[in-house]
């Protein structure tokens, strides 16, 4: 019975891994989008975008309630207990990627994980012959954090079962904010469509 819920907490982590791996990548390699040229039309685009990155982060969260109802111990120990910003505990299961390799655009069926690069500080050249998550247009992007986001969920559903009724409700609410996520991401590129044709495309 341990192994197995060793097993569960793994992929748990390493799920929550995945989608801080997406979330990062959506900090360090934002959307560039000429935001003056759509504020004089009343316009502020990247909304949708935003959005996903909260849906994103409500998953993994949900993912560590989970963690919780299989009885692992909080990485967050000073609940109750904060009073300054030193006791604020770090972020758990971060993934540290600076940038993905994307076997062949739009191909999203290479391994997640193996596509980001990690880095620390030390510079890396680009491989020759792959397409890099930064060398992407806003489109492309977009397009691809979508199909990743659905392939986490559904390699997701193929996970150890949780048993219980709080694991139930972990789970479902996974899954909720996973298919929210990449429902913004179509809101984002519906958007990217309408905005193109109120004024020039200045998407990257």
């Amino acid at each position: 019975m341990e192994a197995y819920k060793e097993i569960q907490v793994t992929s748990l982590i390493g799920f929550r891994e995945k989608v801080d791996g997406l979330m990062t990548l959506m900090i360090i390699h934002p959307l560039v989008v000429d935001f003056a040229k759509f504020r004089a039309i009343g316009k502020f685009p990247g909304e949708p975008y935003n959005r996903c990155h909260t849906s994103l982060s409500l998953a993994k969260a949900w993912m560590g309630k989970a963690m919780e109802s299989l009885g692992t111990e909080t990485p967050y120990k000073n609940d109750g207990k904060r009073d300054t910003i030193a006791d604020i505990e770090p972020t758990a299961d971060t993934h540290a990627v600076l940038d993905a390799i994307i076997k062949e655009y739009p191909d999203t069926k290479y391994p997640l994980t193996k596509a980001f690069i990690v880095l620390e500080k030390e510079q890396q050249t680009k491989a020759k012959g792959f397409t890099y998550f930064s060398d992407l247009s806003a489109v492309q992007k977009v397009d691809w954090l979508r199909e990743q986001t659905k392939k986490v969920k559904l390699d997701f559903l193929k996970m150890p079962p949780l048993t219980g009724p709080k694991a139930r409700i972990c789970i479902n609410n996974v899954y909720t904010h996973l298919t929210e996520a990449r429902m913004h991401l179509g809101f984002q590129l519906q958007e990217y469509k309408e905005l193109s044709e109120l004024t020039d495309n200045v998407f990257e």
